[in-house]
């Protein structure tokens, strides 16, 4: 990815015309532009819907990041805005005779964060990831656009990729220093919601005499919602693990959350079988949601191309196997590209 870098030297003896060494800001500027074709045929109904839309799972964004020092730490600023244009997380079919939200063409801000890098940890204020967000979503196949386990890609009827990870909003973090691999991560939200995450990435170099080109990675969260939240959730635990050797690729993704009152927990599981070959990647990927009234089975085949010149391609094929009394079966067709910048 190309970012067009600019530095800007700051100072008081600068500002005031006098000679003297200012200090530098680097700054970088990227961003995507990510779009796809969405057709979803109910089979139940016949009913069939075509739109173009913004992939929600990856939607496009600019993003602005800025680094300097102070006070021997090193302090990063990071913020990234999105532009919600037919956001697939909001525009869905109308399959199910309850309708679609339709999204915004606002420019929302995804991240505005500040964290100061210290040989104890780091520490960042703003809005941005809990520690546990991202959890469920480990991944080495080289289709996350094409096949993932994240909802916001598929109609809203049958959420089978709901994840169970954690959130992103105003929040504190605390992330530990890096021990052969191991990361810890702490955080609390403004509304009293806590995370924990822990990731762990078989690159450290503690390991690199034994992996003989195998590469895995894997990441586990919780988070406990206090009871006044304007959720209904209590707890929430996610996991997940992805393991490559020889352009083989094996994705494992779990996750539950248990509810005030007697609503019965709900969990989800997936699992994904892929192949790279050079900038080309295809997986076929089987999923299972149970939120203890209903229960729907996904499988799905995938195909992207990673271009070393900054623009993806990707499509996808997905069908849906509701076991529930309202729920309908559906088949999903998605074709898209990502142009990053």
């Amino acid at each position: 990815m190309s970012h067009t870098k600019l530095k800007i030297g700051l100072g008081l003896a600068a500002l005031m015309g006098l000679s003297s060494v200012a200090q530098a800001v680097d700054y970088s500027i990227s961003g995507h532009v990510n779009q796809m074709i969405r057709y979803v045929d109910d089979s139940n109904t016949n009913d069939t819907d075509t739109q173009i839309v913004d992939n929600g799972t990856n939607a496009s964004r600019i993003s602005l990041s800025a680094s300097g020092e102070f006070a021997g730490m090193d302090v990063e600023v990071y913020s990234q805005f999105r532009w919600n244009a037919n956001n697939s997380a909001t525009t869905f079919p109308d399959l199910m005779g309850s309708g679609g939200g339709s999204s915004s063409n606002n420019l929302d801000a995804a991240y505005l964060d500040i964290a100061f890098k210290h040989e104890l940890g780091t520490f960042s204020i703003g809005r941005g990831d809990g520690a546990a967000r991202f959890t469920q979503r480990q991944d080495l196949s080289g289709t996350e656009l094409a096949d993932n386990f994240d909802v916001r890609r598929y109609s809203t009827g049958d959420d089978i990729r709901v994840g169970f990870e954690g959130h992103r909003g105003n929040r504190v973090r605390y992330d530990a220093p890096s021990i052969a691999g191991f990361n810890l991560s702490l955080s609390a939200d403004s509304d009293g919601a806590t995370e924990v995450g822990l990731t762990w990435d078989s690159e450290a170099e503690a390991y690199s005499e034994y992996m003989d080109g195998l590469r895995w990675i894997g990441a586990i969260g919780y988070i406990n919602n206090p009871d006044d939240s304007f959720v209904s959730t209590d707890d929430r635990i996610a996991a997940s693990v992805s393991a490559l050797l020889g352009g083989t690729s094996l994705t494992v993704g779990y996750g539950e959350e248990s509810y005030e009152g007697t609503d019965p927990d709900a969990d989800g599981t997936y699992i994904k079988l892929g192949q790279r070959f050079g900038n080309h990647a295809v997986s076929v990927s089987l999923a299972n949601l149970d939120d203890g009234f209903d229960e729907i089975d996904q499988t799905s085949i995938g195909y992207q191309y990673n271009g070393e010149s900054g623009v993806d391609v990707y499509a996808s094929y997905s069908m849906a196997d509701p076991d529930a009394t309202l729920a309908e079966d559906w088949d999903q067709f998605i074709v898209g590209t990502r142009v990053r910048f």
